[in-house]
């Protein structure tokens, strides 16, 4: 029997506990070897929670590559996942494929039976419970951090040192920010102060968006926490009339196109990696006009390893290959932007159903219900949660995709003008991911 194999580590945990994939991938691997198994594939997401699937890709691949009588082996059920909705879902899905589920350290766990999906859903239940009071116990403690003026991040803004938790001013960098914001508001204007400052403080280069983001616009220079919980976390640096004068006019100064060029997909091609967005680059070669798109986190700052640039051409034919190919099939699996009301609407209903279902299992587990009880409750529940699975199901396809089906689109997208396919794109698709070789769609 082939067996897929599946480890999982959140950053956390590696860092409390020492948790590591290469010690699930041994006690995995050893159980194969120790019952006869093959192993087919070994699947891995590191530095993920468990509290969703939709961010853990190798996760969803292998639920995808699984093939009838493969079996998925975990050392834990946490590992699997801690989101009982997500899970059982998730086996639901792996049952019409007859494909098992086993956690090698938990003999208890077996979807195969009654009693053993009871004990599935009991065990996800209490994980799911104590990830939500961890979150809760986190959040108590960020809060409290921030009313007492303690730092919660590793990082400290510029012209500010941290002493003991605390921040306070850097003698040295501190009359550096003060610079900066009277040359801004004497000359407001931000292209010049960047090259202003670079030019003067080289050690300290920085971009336009770090200029904006992390200093004219730090409210942490006015003595205020970002988070709005302290309006006197630490010593300001910068008079809030000043800051307040230079804020308003950032708003005012915004960046206006030099020249009469439309880049197709600018403000939505953005770094998988870094998750900034790409930038325009244009040349003219033997008299053809070049658009190209890069990460300039990776190109100017260094600070991104996607160098990988992509032409306005390559991008728009595999865009335009990709929606082709999800309008011939409605079962591609695609995504969905958030925005989408009625699926807003099932999603609140799916959550609420989620904590009843952990409330119920919390008055079992403490006495307060017999089995009988639970037992009845517990299939309306899922009766519930998979009347609204249906109807989240029916809401996969996304309405750029239901627009454009029945319509010969490339050939009414061939005859647009660049300024109409720019709106053509920015109307059907919200966000594209690109990570140097792969791109990842979010329509509308």
């Amino acid at each position: 029997m082939d067996a897929l194999l599946y480890t999982r580590v959140s950053t956390d945990e590696q860092v409390k506990f020492g948790l590591s994939l290469d010690a699930q991938k041994k006690d995995l691997e050893e159980y194969c070897k120790t019952n006869g198994l093959t192993v087919k594939k070994i699947y891995s997401d590191e530095g993920i929670s468990g509290g969703s699937i939709k961010k853990r890709k190798a996760f969803q691949k292998m639920i995808a590559e699984a093939v009838p009588n493969d079996t998925i082996l975990f050392t834990k059920l946490d590992r699997f996942s801690r989101n009982l909705l997500d899970a059982n879902m998730v086996v639901k899905e792996l049952e019409k494929k007859n494909v098992s589920i086993k956690a090698i350290h938990e003999d208890d766990i077996d979807t195969t039976t009654a009693d053993g999906k009871f004990i599935f859903n009991l065990k996800l239940s209490l994980a799911e419970r104590e990830r939500e009071k961890t979150s809760e116990r986190i959040h108590d403690v960020y809060v409290y951090s921030i009313k007492n003026g303690l730092s919660t991040s590793g990082s400290v803004p510029f012209g500010y040192k941290r002493v003991d938790k605390k921040y306070e001013i850097d003698t040295e960098k501190a009359p550096m920010i003060q610079e900066l914001f009277n040359y801004y508001d004497k000359h407001q204007n931000i292209i010049g102060t960047l090259r202003w400052w670079n030019e003067k403080y080289p050690q300290y280069k920085m971009d336009a968006s770090q200029l904006r983001k992390f200093r004219l616009s730090n409210t942490f220079y006015i003595g205020v926490h970002p988070s709005g919980l302290n309006d006197n976390f630490c010593e300001p640096i910068i008079e809030k009339e000043q800051f307040n004068r230079v804020n308003e006019r950032l708003k005012k100064n915004i960046k206006h196109r030099k020249n009469n060029r439309i880049y197709l997909f600018s403000g939505i091609i953005v770094c998988a990696e870094c998750g900034r967005r790409y930038g325009g680059q244009h040349n003219i070669c033997r008299g053809h006009e070049n658009y190209m798109y890069k990460c300039n986190n990776a190109h100017q700052n260094s600070l991104c390893s996607n160098k990988k640039m992509i032409t306005e051409q390559v991008l728009e034919k595999r865009l335009l290959a990709m929606m082709e190919a999800k309008i011939g099939n409605p079962a591609v699996d695609v995504k969905v932007s958030p925005k989408l009301s009625p699926r807003e609407k099932l999603q609140n209903a799916k959550n609420k159903a989620s904590a009843k279902l952990t409330r119920l299992t919390e008055l079992y587990v403490d006495g307060m219900l017999t089995r009988q009880e639970f037992d009845l409750k517990y299939k309306e529940l899922q009766s519930d949660l998979q009347k609204i699975n249906d109807k989240l199901e029916s809401l996969q396809e996304p309405t750029a995709i239901k627009e454009l089906r029945g319509t010969n689109f490339k050939e009414l997208y061939a005859e647009l003008s660049r300024e109409n396919k720019q709106i053509f794109w920015h109307h059907f698709i919200r966000r594209i991911y690109f990570d140097g070789d792969n791109l990842d769609v979010i329509y509308y």
